[in-house]
C-alpha cells in the first residue's frame, strides 16, 4: 500500500502490459472509499475495416514530461 499525498503523482510510459492491479495497489489507500479504473478496448472493426493490431508511439522523456505537470493544469487544456 502506497499513501498518497495530494501533489503525488505517478507516471510510468512503457512499452511493457500494464497490469492493472499493480496500479490499483500503487493508490490503494484504507481511508478511501472506492478506486475507479478504466479499461478502453477497440472494436474489432474500424470505418469499414477489420482491426488487426493497434500500434502507438511516443516520445517517453516527453510524455513523462507533460504528464508530470500538476494534474488541476490538465484541465486548462481542454478546449
Amino acid at each position: 500500500m502506497h499513501a498518497m499525498s495530494a501533489d503525488d503523482t505517478f507516471v510510468c510510459v512503457t512499452p511493457d502490459t500494464l497490469h492493472l492491479s499493480q496500479y490499483v495497489a500503487y493508490v490503494e489507500d484504507d481511508s478511501a472509499g472506492a478506486i475507479a479504473t478504466f479499461s478502453g478496448v477497440t472494436r474489432n472493426v474500424f470505418q469499414g475495416k477489420r482491426v488487426i493490431q493497434l500500434e502507438y508511439e511516443a516520445y517517453g522523456d516527453m510524455a513523462e514530461k507533460v504528464l508530470r505537470v500538476s494534474p488541476a493544469s490538465w484541465f486548462a487544456l481542454q478546449p
